[in-house]
């Protein structure tokens, strides 16, 4: 009984061990997207509060743009990056994460950004 017990709270100790670590859940834009419209934000959504100590916005040539970002010191789930005017490339978005036991977690996810500079003009003749 007791190596039942033992055995059992070692299991749901490390399940929630497990679970303590937080994932991006989801990305605005989204990972691959193609961006049709100009980009005034990148938003990170995570599936646990967590403490977003880097974010990094990288562009095709491997310059990183200046987004004025400042790592944040309360646990939120969601963090909203307010960006400058960009222009059409691709981009990689480098993220790194804390966790409250203190566990580091990084990620990264990419779009395009192609606006048309037609599309307000078109069927207006």
């Amino acid at each position: 009984m007791n190596i039942k017990n033992f055995i059992t709270t070692s299991l749901l100790l490390m399940s929630s061990l497990v679970m303590a670590h937080s994932d991006l859940d989801q990305s605005s834009p989204a990972n691959g997207q193609t961006v049709n419209k100009p980009l005034n934000e990148i938003v990170l959504t995570f599936t646990q509060p967590v403490k977003l100590v880097q974010f990094e916005l990288v562009s095709s040539d491997q310059q990183t743009v200046d987004t004025n970002f400042k790592p944040t010191l309360e646990d939120k789930t969601e963090f909203v990056i307010k960006l400058n005017s960009l222009d059409e490339d691709d981009y990689t978005v480098l993220w790194t994460i804390m966790g409250g036991d203190g566990h580091k977690s990084e990620g990264d996810f990419s779009f395009t950004l192609k606006q048309s500079k037609h599309s307000n003009h078109s069927n207006h003749h």
